[in-house]
């Protein structure tokens, strides 16, 4: 395997698509789960990432179709299904009725609470593998990679610090 020490120092190009590479691997490390673990409710990847943001807090439709880079009649009709499923529940802004909050359901959050467990539990496991130095500088690298995430989107930063994780 690569090592940063290894074949991929010489060129920041080849050190930032090793990264990428990393993180894809990373990813899908704690993804693999076995499938009894796996929500029974079915839903699209699309319908997760909006479970995901409604996790975040309430949002707009109009949020919820930018987030997703879609429509707004695709993610209301996307919206509608998780309704159904009721897993997402819709508000009023009773300041102003025209505007329409999108909300994750009991049903829902624990939906998505199941899901980030799942991912917390498998990297829980891998740090009790981690000695105490490789651990330090994982977490260490992962400040560093957050705080670089935060200079690209503030707003995510901002978001973050009025939820909890």
């Amino acid at each position: 395997m690569n090592s940063v020490s290894g074949q991929t120092e010489g060129s920041r190009e080849r050190l930032a698509a090793r990264l990428v590479a990393l993180m894809q691997l990373m990813s899908s490390h704690v993804r693999l789960a076995p499938p009894e673990e796996w929500s029974d409710i079915e839903l699209t990847m699309t319908q997760w990432r909006t479970l995901a943001l409604l996790h975040r807090g309430p949002r707009r439709m109009s949020e919820i179709a930018a987030y997703l880079g879609s429509s707004l009649s695709s993610a209301t009709s996307m919206i509608d299904r998780l309704v159904n499923k009721q897993l997402v529940a819709r508000l009023q802004d009773p300041a102003d009725r025209r505007v329409v909050y999108c909300r994750l359901t009991p049903l829902g959050q624990e939906q998505m609470d199941r899901f980030w467990s799942m991912g917390r539990k498998k990297i829980e496991q891998v740090s009790n593998i981690l000695s105490r130095d490789e651990l330090k500088a994982v977490v260490h690298a992962m400040e560093v990679l957050l705080a670089a995430m935060d200079r690209q989107a503030p707003s995510a930063s901002q978001e973050r610090q009025a939820s909890p994780p």
